[in-house]
């Protein structure tokens, strides 16, 4: 039996915005935390102190490590960084350095690598955390149909960096770019005004051009905003941390042309900001395990650090053009100001940032400390094992037959529920092959653990606390199950998770999908669905479903609990699900490369197809 494949040791290099990183480190399971690299303060022992490992004061002092993430300023913010993520490929060790990093600078750090047969990279962080890739999947599909006509920006200055990133990839172009007029702060105003060319579509930047070398964060006035306007409406990120924002365009009746439907919401959302600690317990590491995810692809593969490099370059040497046409910063003192809450300003209490405990979470996923099967949880197994043992676990088996499966190619099931399906699959496969059970939903998750352990499966089957946008996945999946999960999910959440599966999945690796036999918004009325005694009680499952939109229902689970002398207790639960055929998901992952392999649906079943990668993106 060839053993599983180790963790990758990691040093976090900082302590400030370094922690971040060390949390997404200690989350991933293929990547182990072995140092702390500081300068010895209170932030940096505590650090260590956390995660129970070395602080250490310099790169020659570290323990032997695979990677390096450079959390500390680079030259232009007066920092040793570089100096730092220099030494360690000169060590042999792969770097992710935070951003910003000068483009001459950048470029030496990339010829190092090269010279070092090391990758390095330079991360931009906003664009993977939540929901700026659901923003920048909005601008593609827009993309598709209509080209952009104008983008307007506001930020801060010291965020400029991120900021264009997310421009330019919302606009689909980071050259060329041309530099127009500069129209500096007038009247005691906080903002240089500046305008851009950018792929030919025109670009109002609004910069906060001062910084408090002292405190680069709490002295702006404003935290990013982008919007970008098309023929048929405006896409705003109101946001680094949401929502976004779709305003479609007004047509009605008395012009020409096609009226907008009157039923059209004038400004829907979609992307829930979040609360502060939601954001740094949980939206600031997840982005992070997806920057890691990806830089270890990059070093599995050898890609040349240059050529990896472009998009990034591109940014940056943007990045330094709009700065140099603004001119330097206007240092300024952090001022305090007075913070007002939303019951002070709006007259009500702070709204729900998160999805309900009865709702889908609205950024196409299940968001930090979403619970949608808190109610259920109790009553799931009596309603869904009478249809997973007998129908859902043989086929899932039968799809997993010849999978590249391995001690280093594990399965990945997103959506593991109470591990129904779990145990039945993963015995079936030989002893070394690994499987990862992904669950958020802590009740669930809980009967899952237990059901892991009474089955002797605590060897081989790690049990993750994630959703279908956070889970961590291997560089080389041997299978993946999405099994009841997609419905969950939006349009763009869709999108996000064929083109996340299409990079980790080894050659000729399943993807298993099973849906619901709900294909399009449809009325159904209540009817029971289930009934089962349990010692003395009786439960009863009573089902329905009403039309939600264009593709959505919403979905209602409707448990009582009877006793000798009647209804004791009930409890109704409401899901908005996605609908959506085997045709339909076939037609989402096709863009991502995907073909639709087998369609294993027959009329004892709920709809289930395999999907496998084309051959030509086989390149893992």
């Amino acid at each position: 039996m060839s053993a599983t494949p180790q963790p990758r040791s990691v040093v976090v290099c900082g302590s400030r915005f370094g922690r971040f990183y060390a949390a997404a480190v200690d989350r991933h399971p293929a990547l182990r935390l072995v140092a702390i690299l500081g300068r010895g303060s209170v932030a940096s022992r505590e650090l260590a102190a956390r995660y129970d490992v070395p602080l250490v004061g310099s790169v020659a002092d570290c323990p032997p490590t695979d990677l390096a993430c450079v959390a500390v300023g680079s030259t232009i913010q007066g920092g040793a960084g570089s100096e730092i993520a220099t030494a360690w490929m000169e060590r042999g060790v792969s770097v992710v350095q935070e951003h910003p990093v000068h483009p001459r600078e950048l470029a030496d750090l990339l010829r190092t690598a090269r010279r070092t047969g090391t990758s390095y990279r330079m991360n931009l962080h906003y664009r993977w955390v939540d929901p700026a890739p659901e923003f920048l999947a909005a601008t593609a599909r827009l993309r598709a149909r209509q080209e952009p006509v104008f983008a307007d920006v506001v930020t801060p200055v010291h965020l400029l960096l991120p900021v264009l990133d997310l421009l330019a990839g919302a606009i689909g172009a980071a050259r060329p770019a041309t530099a127009g007029d500069v129209l500096p702060e007038r009247g005691g105003s906080p903002f240089t005004v500046m305008t851009l060319t950018l792929g030919g579509v025109p670009v109002t930047l609004r910069v906060q051009n001062q910084l408090c070398p002292t405190d680069r964060d709490n002295h702006t006035v404003c935290w990013p905003r982008i919007a970008v306007g098309f023929p048929a409406g405006v896409l705003t990120l109101a946001d680094l941390h949401g929502p976004v924002e779709w305003a479609p365009r007004w047509q009605l009746g008395g012009g020409t042309g096609p009226q907008t439907a009157t039923d059209e919401p004038t400004v829907s959302t979609t992307g829930a900001p979040g609360t502060f600690d939601e954001v740094f317990a949980d939206r600031w590491p997840t982005a992070l395990s997806r920057v890691l995810d990806e830089f270890c692809d990059d070093v599995d593969a050898g890609r040349d650090p240059l050529r990896a490099a472009s998009w990034t370059m591109s940014v940056v040497q943007l990045w330094h053009q709009v700065a140099e046409s603004m001119g330097p910063p206007q240092v300024v003192e952090a001022r305090p100001a007075e913070l007002l809450g939303t019951a002070a300003v709006l007259g009500t209490e702070p709204p729900s940032t998160g999805p309900s405990a009865q709702e889908p979470a609205p950024d196409g996923g299940a968001g930090a400390g979403w619970e949608p099967y808190v109610d259920e949880a109790e009553f799931f197994d009596l309603a869904a094992s009478g249809h997973v043992d007998p129908v859902s676990a043989p086929l899932v088996v039968e799809a997993l037959a010849g999978a590249p499966v391995g001690p280093d190619r594990p399965v990945v099931e997103i959506g593991a529920g109470t591990g129904l399906l779990t145990v039945p699959a993963a015995s079936a496969l030989p002893d070394d092959v690994p499987w990862w059970a992904a669950e958020p939903a802590a009740p669930m998750r809980a009967v899952l653990m237990a059901r892991v352990l009474d089955h002797g499966l605590q060897r081989r089957v790690t049990v993750l606390p994630d959703d279908a946008a956070s889970v961590a996945l291997p560089a080389h999946a041997g299978a993946v199950l999405l099994c009841g999960v997609l419905g969950h999910l939006d349009d763009a959440g869709h999108d996000r998770l064929w083109a996340r599966l299409r990079d980790h999945l080894a050659p000729g690796a399943p993807v298993v999908v099973e849906l619901m036999n709900l294909t399009s918004p449809q009325q159904i009325d209540e009817a029971e669905l289930a009934t089962q005694r349990v010692g003395t009680n009786t439960y009863r499952w009573r089902w329905s479903a009403r039309p939600d939109g264009a593709h959505h229902v919403q979905m209602s689970s409707r448990w009582q609990v009877h006793t000798a002398d009647g209804l004791d207790r009930e409890s109704t639960v409401t899901h908005r699900w996605r609908t959506c055929s085997v045709p339909d998901v076939a037609a989402v992952a096709e863009r991502h490369g995907f073909r639709l392999d087998a369609d294993l649906s027959h009329p004892a079943s709920t709809p289930m197809a395999v999907f496998r990668l084309t051959p030509q993106e086989n390149h893992v």
